[in-house]
């Protein structure tokens, strides 16, 4: 009883967290905090805490990139737990998430792939709105407020960076976002 209690006060926690975000966001008082950093380094102890809690999919991460890059790193940190949530969230049947990392020019590319039923294209367009959930997100009882992908947009977009989807349903969905190389 104890632990449904700290896990629900977890949530609670999680949920203020994003709201004030969402605040922030909003009044265009989001501060950035930027330092260089490894993101491959990053995204590899993201994910090695992430294994540890979720056993349902493996993450897989390729790609080179050890270029470093300028960008708030706990933002950025939010930004990648975010969509890999999703990730694994939306794709119940899959056993895999697919993390790369690349070198666009003067970018570092990032993109989280998953294997579910993808989105709806009628839906895509709408996805980083606040609050929005998908026509079959509630498929598979999945559940969400609709704030991670409307934060992650908006704090990729307070670094002047991009965020974007490519989904095919039946087949599952992409995430991509950049962040500028240092």
């Amino acid at each position: 009883m104890l632990r449904d209690i700290q896990g629900q006060a977890g949530r609670l926690v999680a949920l203020v967290d994003d709201l004030l975000t969402v605040g922030k966001i909003e009044s265009d008082k989001l501060n950035l905090h930027k330092v260089t950093f490894n993101p491959k380094t990053l995204i590899e102890n993201i994910v090695r805490d992430f294994q540890q809690g979720s056993a349902t999919h493996k993450i897989v991460i390729s790609g080179t990139l050890s270029y470093p890059v300028r960008a708030d790193k706990e933002l950025i940190t939010q930004v990648f737990i975010n969509l890999l949530t999703n990730a694994v969230k939306y794709s119940p049947r899959a056993d895999k998430v697919l993390v790369r990392i690349a070198r666009l020019k003067n970018k570092c590319v990032i993109s989280i792939q998953d294997f579910g039923s993808g989105i709806a294209k009628k839906d895509q367009k709408d996805i980083f709105t606040r609050f929005f959930r998908a026509s079959d997100a509630g498929a598979g009882n999945v559940s969400g407020l609709g704030l991670g992908l409307y934060i992650s947009k908006g704090i990729i977009k307070k670094h002047h960076e991009r965020l974007w989807v490519k989904s095919i349903e039946g087949k599952g969905t992409t995430l991509f976002f950049t962040l500028s190389l240092a």
